[in-house]
């Protein structure tokens, strides 16, 4: 019998396919499809050793903030996990920035989903929350390396 903190764990254990179409100094883009949604998972230097990091549902070429609808959440987490996880690995920013944009009538949950990843996760590959500054569209999250 797992324990519920195992079973979250092994929970976001199984991201899609993805792949890096961009990976340099200064910027990194990724993306990878759920279904009938693709994702994209960008991060990029800020200055030294600082990068913004995003991920959104791309339609045409355009970035969604709003959730799919379509059930797989838990997937779509799982595969962005794993790719910041791989850039933290193989570029080793000291601070990384993330933002959890407030678009439809479930901002609260969202940012409170956001919150409790970004704590659980960012643990497991060096990083802890340092400081979470929250606008009314916007909720920032900054990590820094332990």
């Amino acid at each position: 019998m797992h324990s519920f903190k195992q079973y979250l764990t092994e929970l976001f254990d199984k991201p899609a396919p993805f792949k890096w179409k961009e990976k340099d100094d200064s910027f990194w883009r990724g993306t990878f499809n759920i279904g009938k949604n693709g994702f994209e998972v960008t991060a990029n230097l800020l200055e030294e050793d600082v990068w913004d990091v995003s991920f959104a549902r791309t339609d045409r070429g355009l970035w969604k903030y709003d959730a799919s609808g379509d059930g797989d959440e838990i997937k779509v987490f799982s595969t962005v996990i794993a790719m910041i996880k791989e850039f933290v690995l193989k570029q080793k920013p000291l601070e990384l920035d993330i933002a959890a944009s407030k678009t439809d009538t479930d901002d609260a949950s969202r940012v409170s989903l956001y919150k409790k990843l970004i704590k659980t996760q960012a643990g497991k590959f060096g990083y802890k929350l340092t400081k979470l500054d929250d606008t009314s569209e916007t909720t920032y999250f900054s990590l820094k390396k332990k």
